[in-house]
């Protein structure tokens, strides 16, 4: 089964606009409106995206051509690809980085680092 919304101009809805408050001296804290859009336009343009390091991100930044000779992706919605602005740049979240790696250690007892340029790959227990 699959549902559907319309925009308030009678279009199919691709994503729900969310607006959420918090209480910044309690624990109170509600979604305020939820209005199906079909796309926004708010004036930025994204420069980068910061993702932890689960196989479902890499295999996705891998569709995107992103490699760590490469670490960013064609914004497809800059006209002009050969501006600078048309990078969109790939960050490896670092708490969840060190996370992994600890509980690797933890779990399995051993972690195994990548072999960085000129160096070979390394097996720590």
């Amino acid at each position: 089964m699959r549902i559907t919304g319309e925009t308030r101009e009678g279009n199919v809805a691709r994503t729900l606009l969310c607006t959420m408050i918090n209480s910044i001296a309690g624990r109170y804290e509600d979604m305020i409106p939820m209005d199906p859009i079909e796309s926004i336009k708010v004036g930025y343009q994204v420069a980068s995206v910061t993702t932890d390091g689960h196989k479902v991100n890499t295999a996705f930044q891998a569709k995107l051509g992103v490699t760590p000779d490469k670490p960013w992706f064609a914004n497809p919605f800059v006209e002009n690809q050969e501006q600078h602005e048309a990078r969109v740049h790939v960050i490896n979240d670092t708490v969840h980085l060190w996370k992994n790696g600890f509980y690797q250690l933890l779990n399995k007892k051993k972690l195994v680092a990548p072999p960085f340029p000129g160096s070979k790959a390394r097996i720590i227990n």
